[in-house]
Order: structure tokens, then C-alpha cells, then sequence
């Protein structure tokens, strides 16, 4: 009888100690279950005033330096987008249109027909005046060198637009005139302009300069 008794213990614990090895392997698979994959939204986008090329960009906190390639595109997976050249910041967006083009406009937060703005203006001659190779109707193209005439850091509303001209003797400075009449053409805005008067000088942006030389026939002999 005792020794039935002691074997029936000893098959108790026997019982209970796999019972408690198979709960034990149980919770551990429960914990080591591999999380889902984190979703990374990526925000993608095209920087118009024409095409800008080589604008340095930063993503979110990061402040590591990116730019714009040969057609204008940026890519960031975390916003705001802020956009510089050098130091100098021009712009910032937390979102992009469905279109995914941000014009100067889209920066400033005002309507895209609105060409005459003035910060919108201040940073369409910024832009076009740093164009390395002057050709602004196919695209803004700025240097690397150009990039790094910029060393301070600080807003476009704050500097001096005749400072280009002071860094580097070479830049033009882009009249407000001209930099409007490219807006324009740029947006392909032939009405609803708002925000002043329609330009009236540099390049026409609907087709050539309007000829201006030669004599005006005035009759016959």
C-alpha cells in the first residue's frame, strides 16, 4: 500500500513538472513573436520654378543635407521639408499636392496664380538669379559652388537680394519684372493673375520679345 502511495507521488510530480515545462515553452513562443513591420510613408515631390536642380533639402529632425536631382525631385519619409540653398532657408511644406509639384507658391502658402506676391517674388528672383547656366525656361540649375556661397544661416525674408551680386560678381540679379513674366510661365497662367499688375518688362511669357528694332514704316515714297 506504501508503495503504491509513493509510486502515485512520484507520478504526480512527474505529471506536474512536464506540465510546467510545456506552460513555460508555450509563453515563450508567445513572447518571441516577430512585430509587424513599422510602414514608412514616403513623401515625393517635384520643386518648381522650372525644375530646380541642386536646392539642398532637409527631411524632419534630420538636418543631414540632400538635393534636389537633375529634375527638380526631392524625397523625404518624415516632414517638414525645408528647402535652402546653402544656409539661406526659402521654404518649408509639411504635405504636398496631389500633383506632387511644390511651386514657390505652395511654400509661401498663397494661391498658385498669385505670381506677384511679394515673397513669392523676393524668392523667384533669389532662385533664377543663382541659375548657373541662364536658361531659367528649361531649368534652375544651382552649383555646388553656388550652394556654398551661403555659410550663414538665415531666412530668405531676411536677406538682402543685393548680396548676390556681392558674393559673386557673376550673378545677374533677376529684375521683379522678369522673375514675374517666368511665374508666369512657369504656371501656365494666361488669367487670374492676382496680386498686382500684369508684368510689363523682360521676356514675354506667352512667346518671343516683342521686336523693337528697326524703323517703323511710315508710308512710301
Amino acid at each position: 500500500m506504501k508503495l503504491n502511495f509513493l509510486r502515485m507521488v512520484f507520478m504526480t510530480i512527474i505529471t506536474l513538472f512536464f506540465v510546467a515545462c510545456g506552460g513555460s515553452s508555450s509563453y515563450r513562443e508567445a513572447n518571441t513573436t516577430t512585430p509587424p513591420p513599422i510602414e514608412t510613408t514616403t513623401y515625393t515631390g517635384t520643386l518648381i520654378d522650372a525644375k530646380v536642380v541642386g536646392a539642398r533639402y532637409e527631411c524632419g529632425t534630420d538636418t543631414t543635407s540632400h538635393y534636389t536631382d537633375e529634375d527638380g525631385k526631392f524625397e523625404c519619409t518624415a516632414v517638414p521639408i525645408r528647402f535652402y540653398i546653402g544656409k539661406i532657408k526659402f521654404g518649408e511644406i509639411s504635405s504636398i499636392n496631389s500633383d506632387k509639384n511644390v511651386y514657390i507658391q505652395d511654400l509661401v502658402g498663397v494661391e498658385r496664380n498669385n505670381i506677384s506676391d511679394s515673397r513669392v517674388v523676393k524668392i523667384a528672383r533669389f532662385l533664377q538669379s543663382l541659375d548657373e547656366g541662364g536658361h531659367v525656361n528649361d531649368a534652375i540649375a544651382i552649383s555646388e559652388a553656388r550652394n556654398a556661397l551661403f555659410t550663414e544661416s538665415i531666412d530668405i525674408a531676411d536677406f538682402d537680394l543685393n548680396d548676390l551680386v556681392v558674393k559673386d560678381n557673376t550673378i545677374k540679379l533677376v529684375s521683379e519684372n522678369d522673375a514675374i513674366a517666368h511665374l508666369q510661365l512657369t504656371a501656365g497662367i494666361t488669367a487670374g493673375i492676382t496680386g498686382g499688375d500684369t508684368p510689363t518688362g523682360g521676356d514675354t511669357p506667352t512667346g518671343g520679345d516683342t521686336p523693337t528694332g528697326g524703323d517703323t514704316p511710315t508710308g512710301g515714297d
